[in-house]
């Protein structure tokens, strides 16, 4: 019977063990969920750089590593754009837990991520 604890307790010790290590190797992300009506091209800038394309009415999720973030946003379509930058951000990742971030691509009453106006010169 002793032999069937020791042997549950190490099982319960190593399921643990694997299940933590496993959550420290995750990378943070951002989701993009566009819901502005029209399709956006989303300018990420910080340690990870890149453009994320989310057409109007879906999500994008991409994995970035931690620091301070900002976007620009181009909405509309070829000829007919308008250009936004959103505030700074920060994304953590440490050996105990990463940001999961979901940035919504639309005017909220209310919202916490202010955006303002932008020439788009630096698009």
């Amino acid at each position: 019977m002793r032999v069937r604890e020791r042997l549950f307790v190490t099982i319960l010790v190593l399921t643990f063990a694997i299940s933590a290590s496993g959550q420290a190797n995750d990378s943070p992300t951002i989701t993009f969920v566009n819901q502005s009506g029209e399709n956006c091209l989303v300018k990420l800038v910080g340690p990870t750089t890149g453009y994320v394309n989310v057409p109007n009415g879906t999500q994008q999720t991409i994995n970035v590593r931690g620091g301070q973030y900002h976007i620009l946003e181009r909405y509309g379509n070829a000829g007919h754009f308008r250009y936004t930058r959103g505030e700074p951000f920060e994304v953590s990742e440490t050996a105990y837990s990463v940001s999961d971030i979901s940035i919504t691509l639309h005017k909220v009453v209310g919202g916490n991520y202010t955006t303002y106006p932008d020439s788009g010169n630096s698009f």
